[in-house]
C-alpha cells in the first residue's frame, strides 16, 4: 500500500470537487484511492461529499459512517452526516 498515492488521490479529488466542480472526476479519485486503502478517512468523506451532490444521500451517509468508524470525532464526517 503506498500512502503517498492514496493521499494524493484523495487531495486531487477535493481539488476537483472543491475548486473546480467537477464531481465525477473527483468521484473517481476518491475510488481509487478507496482501492488502494478502504479506511483511508478523507477519501471516504470525499466520496460521500461527491454522492451528496449528486443527491445519492443515504449511499453518502454510509460513506461518512465508514469514516466514522475510523475516526469518531471527524468534523467532516459528522458534518456531511447532519
Amino acid at each position: 500500500m503506498n500512502e503517498n498515492t492514496v493521499e494524493l488521490l484523495s487531495n486531487k479529488g477535493s481539488i476537483l470537487a472543491e475548486k473546480y466542480g467537477k464531481i465525477s472526476e473527483a468521484l473517481v479519485c476518491y475510488n481509487n484511492a478507496l482501492e488502494i486503502n478502504p479506511d483511508y478517512v478523507n477519501a471516504l468523506i470525499g466520496k460521500g461529499s461527491c454522492l451528496a451532490t449528486f443527491g445519492e444521500t443515504k449511499t453518502a451517509i454510509l460513506f461518512y459512517n465508514e469514516a466514522l468508524k475510523i475516526d469518531p470525532r471527524n468534523v467532516d464526517a459528522l458534518i456531511g452526516k447532519g
